[in-house]
């Protein structure tokens, strides 16, 4: 029998880490993230992550805390594993999780006709008799 058991973020983050390096794209608008304020401008901001770096990092089932270096100066980083709306390792593989891209993402990818299932603002409403 077929184990039909989804990844977790972690889990996949944790398994492209075996590459090079991969880059994850961050929603900068989600609570709790922590990088230098200056990458904090735009909706969304691209992290390069590798277990070859210098600085320490530890994948969490809710968030990774890394040491990163920026502009030449170590800082250390929370990002929340609901803030990271996809990955990319060097060899072209991609993972989407659009459940938490920010909304420019979404309104790109619908442009480009690919679908997107959002989470609805609030649960649908139902009569009860």
């Amino acid at each position: 029998m077929a184990d039909t058991k989804l990844e977790t973020k972690q889990d996949v983050i944790t398994r492209l880490l075996n590459f090079e390096y991969i880059l994850v794209f961050v929603n900068t608008g989600a609570e709790g993230l922590i990088i230098p304020e200056y990458l904090k401008v735009e909706p969304t901001v691209t992290l390069k992550l590798s277990s070859h770096f210098e600085g320490k990092m530890e994948i969490l089932s809710d968030r990774i805390e890394a040491v990163l270096r920026f502009k030449g100066q170590y800082f250390p980083c929370t990002i929340p594993m609901n803030a990271i709306w996809g990955a990319s390792t060097p060899k072209g593989s991609n993972y989407f999780w659009f459940e938490s891209a920010p909304d420019v993402v979404l309104k790109a990818a619908e442009k480009k006709g690919e679908v997107v299932a959002k989470k609805p603002e609030r649960p649908a409403l139902r009569r009860i008799k």
